[in-house]
């Protein structure tokens, strides 16, 4: 029996048997225990599919394509349609969604780049049922956003806007090679 203080909690194995690895144990709780409710979520409504990362299984999910995994396949996607916006999505074991629509970071000029902001709304309606209302000013201020990172060619950003949907915050930003930020 061992303790681990970085994750809190107990490992236990057999006497007389090599100490289990910690990302392995957490691996198979993960698979056991299935995605969590809010990654099938995102799933569903994105029509995407999200995939536990490797060094921080149970901990983080993030969907294809990925441009940080440099040995994604999906990578060359983002290459082959550089002139148009793909979303990565990621979500965070305590909760926490990312959804960001980016440019591929060999794109010398964003401006030609057309976006897609449909999985921001998809996800607001996903997770915000019953405030659909506020939908529409979400939406103007998200391409708002999205056109000052775009025609300054990502050198300027629009100021951080933030919702209030159900008691909860939402964000809208622009950093990174992302047009535009929801984070919630």
């Amino acid at each position: 029996m061992d303790w681990d203080p970085a994750n809190k909690i107990v490992i236990c194995w057999p006497q007389d048997s090599p100490k289990p690895v910690l990302s392995e144990v957490i691996k198979k709780a993960v698979e056991f225990n299935g995605k969590p409710e809010a990654v099938k979520k995102l799933e569903s409504a994105l029509g995407i599919t999200m995939t536990a990362a490797k060094y921080d299984p149970g901990r983080w999910y993030y969907n294809a394509p990925n441009p940080y995994v440099p040995d994604e396949p999906a990578r060359s996607e983002i290459m082959k349609n550089r002139d148009k916006s793909y979303v990565n999505v990621d979500y965070e074991a305590d909760g926490h969604i990312w959804v960001n629509i980016r440019w591929a970071s060999v794109v010398p000029d964003i401006r030609a780049v057309t976006y897609d902001l449909s999985p921001i709304e998809k996800t607001l309606r996903a997770f915000f049922p019953g405030q659909e209302a506020k939908f529409p000013a979400i939406m103007a201020k998200a391409r708002e956003i999205a056109e000052v990172t775009k025609q300054s060619n990502g050198f300027e950003r629009a100021p951080v806007a933030e919702f209030n949907l159900n008691g909860h915050v939402v964000y809208l930003s622009s950093l990174d090679l992302n047009f535009v930020t929801l984070d919630f």
